[in-house]
């Protein structure tokens, strides 16, 4: 039986959330050239917004790299490229610029994530020209659908911790439970 590594700590209760948040579409198509083209949208029902985006993907098999270039109704451009399983497998490097024609705003984001089949870490350097440099670092261990994980912030300017967040789950084919503990001030169950 081939088990499957545990989400990222960010997709935690993930389903649940989008079912009873959102409504949403979405279109894919690939061209003859390899590269892949999707639009989507979704209505926000807490927010009573709605929002798409287009994104495209260039992908390069033999190098394991992938291009994505994003533009969204927010009119923020977003490209990002990724290496994935050449560091070594389960190992997924990749580097994100935004870009905001409207404001002039430009942010940055080197992100790492290493899988196995009972743990998934992820850790991102996130930088904006108007913020400070922040490292967010997680962690999810999984064994028998029981899954545990941990989330934190650390504001290099402040040098302060933003986030510490702790979580538990229960995720199988029919059902997913999940809580959490954010900031290790408040308990929120979905």
């Amino acid at each position: 039986m081939c088990e499957m590594a545990p989400p990222s700590y960010s997709d935690l209760g993930k389903a649940c959330r989008l079912q009873l948040r959102r409504v949403q579409a979405q279109l894919q198509d690939d061209t003859v050239g390899g590269v892949d083209i999707s639009t989507g949208g979704h209505h926000s029902l807490e927010e009573g917004k709605v929002f798409g985006d287009l994104e495209t993907k260039y992908k390069w098999p033999s190098h394991g790299i992938t291009i994505t270039e994003k533009w969204n109704t927010n009119n923020l451009l977003v490209t990002e490229i990724t290496s994935q399983d050449k560091l070594a497998p389960g190992a997924k490097v990749s580097l994100e610029g935004t870009f905001s024609p409207d404001s002039g705003k430009k942010s940055g984001k080197l992100k790492g994530q290493y899988k196995t089949t009972n743990a998934t870490l992820d850790c991102t350097v996130d930088g904006a020209d108007d913020s400070s440099l922040l490292v967010n670092g997680s962690m999810v261990l999984g064994y028998q659908g029981w899954l545990g994980g941990y989330q934190m912030t650390f504001d290099t300017v402040a040098g302060i911790l933003k986030k510490n967040n702790f979580s538990a789950g229960y995720s199988a084919v029919t059902t997913e439970r999940h809580s959490a503990v954010v900031c290790t001030k408040e308990l929120i169950t979905v």
